[in-house]
Protein backbone atom coordinates (compact mmCIF):
# COMPACT_ATOMS: atom_id res chain seq x y z
CA UNK A 1 0.00 0.00 0.00
CA UNK A 2 1.17 3.75 -0.57
CA UNK A 3 -0.60 7.22 -0.30
CA UNK A 4 -1.64 9.29 -3.12
CA UNK A 5 -3.51 8.58 -6.54
CA UNK A 6 -1.28 5.78 -7.97
CA UNK A 7 1.28 5.23 -10.23
CA UNK A 8 2.50 8.33 -12.79
CA UNK A 9 1.86 6.54 -16.20
CA UNK A 10 2.65 7.53 -19.78
CA UNK A 11 0.52 6.74 -22.69
CA UNK A 12 1.97 4.48 -25.55
CA UNK A 13 0.14 3.84 -28.97
CA UNK A 14 1.02 -0.15 -30.15
CA UNK A 15 1.09 -1.05 -34.01
CA UNK A 16 -1.87 -2.62 -33.55
CA UNK A 17 -3.71 0.85 -32.30
CA UNK A 18 -4.31 -0.06 -28.81
CA UNK A 19 -3.42 2.26 -25.95
CA UNK A 20 -1.57 0.86 -23.06
CA UNK A 21 -0.56 3.10 -19.99
CA UNK A 22 3.26 2.59 -18.97
CA UNK A 23 4.07 2.98 -15.67
CA UNK A 24 8.07 2.25 -15.92
CA UNK A 25 10.12 0.05 -18.67
CA UNK A 26 13.69 -0.71 -17.25
CA UNK A 27 16.33 -3.61 -17.38
CA UNK A 28 16.62 -5.79 -14.06
CA UNK A 29 19.54 -7.62 -13.06
CA UNK A 30 19.06 -10.99 -11.14
CA UNK A 31 20.95 -12.85 -8.62
CA UNK A 32 21.01 -15.67 -11.35
CA UNK A 33 21.45 -14.61 -15.45
CA UNK A 34 19.89 -13.20 -17.76
CA UNK A 35 18.78 -10.10 -16.91
CA UNK A 36 15.61 -9.08 -18.56
CA UNK A 37 13.25 -5.94 -19.44
CA UNK A 38 10.68 -5.29 -17.58
CA UNK A 39 7.10 -3.44 -18.82
CA UNK A 40 4.87 -2.12 -15.74
CA UNK A 41 1.64 -1.24 -17.03
CA UNK A 42 -1.60 -0.39 -15.64
CA UNK A 43 -4.62 -2.00 -17.25
CA UNK A 44 -8.26 -1.42 -17.06
CA UNK A 45 -8.93 -5.57 -16.81
CA UNK A 46 -9.15 -7.03 -13.49
CA UNK A 47 -6.77 -9.41 -13.05
CA UNK A 48 -8.92 -12.72 -12.61
CA UNK A 49 -9.96 -11.67 -16.26
CA UNK A 50 -7.00 -13.85 -17.55
CA UNK A 51 -7.97 -14.83 -20.99
CA UNK A 52 -8.47 -10.85 -21.49
CA UNK A 53 -5.52 -10.34 -19.95
CA UNK A 54 -3.80 -13.02 -21.92
CA UNK A 55 -4.93 -11.13 -25.18
CA UNK A 56 -4.10 -7.70 -24.18
CA UNK A 57 -0.05 -8.81 -23.56
CA UNK A 58 0.29 -10.91 -26.28
CA UNK A 59 -1.03 -7.36 -28.10
CA UNK A 60 1.96 -5.94 -26.19
CA UNK A 61 4.54 -8.47 -26.61
CA UNK A 62 4.44 -8.36 -30.13
CA UNK A 63 5.84 -4.41 -29.66
CA UNK A 64 7.99 -4.82 -26.55
CA UNK A 65 9.35 -7.94 -28.07
CA UNK A 66 11.22 -5.60 -30.44
CA UNK A 67 12.29 -3.69 -27.72
CA UNK A 68 14.20 -6.54 -25.65
CA UNK A 69 15.55 -8.17 -28.90
CA UNK A 70 17.05 -4.33 -29.60
CA UNK A 71 18.55 -4.11 -26.36
CA UNK A 72 20.39 -8.31 -27.16
CA UNK A 73 18.34 -9.38 -24.43
CA UNK A 74 17.25 -13.16 -23.46
CA UNK A 75 14.43 -12.48 -20.86
CA UNK A 76 11.82 -10.03 -20.27
CA UNK A 77 8.42 -9.54 -17.97
CA UNK A 78 5.15 -7.42 -18.82
CA UNK A 79 3.60 -6.84 -15.62
CA UNK A 80 -0.11 -5.80 -15.51
CA UNK A 81 -1.18 -3.89 -12.72
CA UNK A 82 -4.70 -3.25 -11.78
CA UNK A 83 -6.54 0.25 -11.02
CA UNK A 84 -5.55 1.10 -7.73
CA UNK A 85 -8.45 1.37 -5.58
CA UNK A 86 -8.37 2.85 -2.19
CA UNK A 87 -7.99 6.49 -0.97
CA UNK A 88 -5.87 7.88 0.16
CA UNK A 89 -3.77 4.42 0.96
CA UNK A 90 -4.56 2.23 -2.29
CA UNK A 91 -3.83 -0.77 -3.02
CA UNK A 92 -1.96 -1.92 -6.28
CA UNK A 93 -2.31 -5.90 -7.39
CA UNK A 94 -0.37 -7.14 -10.43
CA UNK A 95 0.22 -10.42 -11.92
CA UNK A 96 3.28 -10.92 -14.31
CA UNK A 97 4.05 -12.54 -17.59
CA UNK A 98 7.68 -13.63 -18.33
CA UNK A 99 9.45 -14.49 -21.48
CA UNK A 100 12.28 -16.47 -22.16
CA UNK A 101 14.70 -16.87 -25.38
CA UNK A 102 14.80 -20.04 -26.28
CA UNK A 103 18.44 -21.97 -28.04
CA UNK A 104 16.40 -21.54 -31.16
CA UNK A 105 15.46 -17.72 -31.16
CA UNK A 106 11.96 -18.07 -30.24
CA UNK A 107 10.25 -16.75 -27.31
CA UNK A 108 8.50 -19.20 -24.53
CA UNK A 109 6.27 -17.72 -22.05
CA UNK A 110 5.57 -18.04 -18.50
CA UNK A 111 2.98 -16.81 -15.98
CA UNK A 112 4.32 -15.96 -12.26
CA UNK A 113 1.92 -13.64 -9.85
Amino acid sequence: MACGSGPRTTVRTLSSGRKIRVISIQRVEFNRPPPALVLRYQTDLRLDQKDKLQEEVSDIWSDFRKDVETADLKAAAIIAGEMPNGWPLYRFDTYGFVFEKAQDGGWTQRNAK
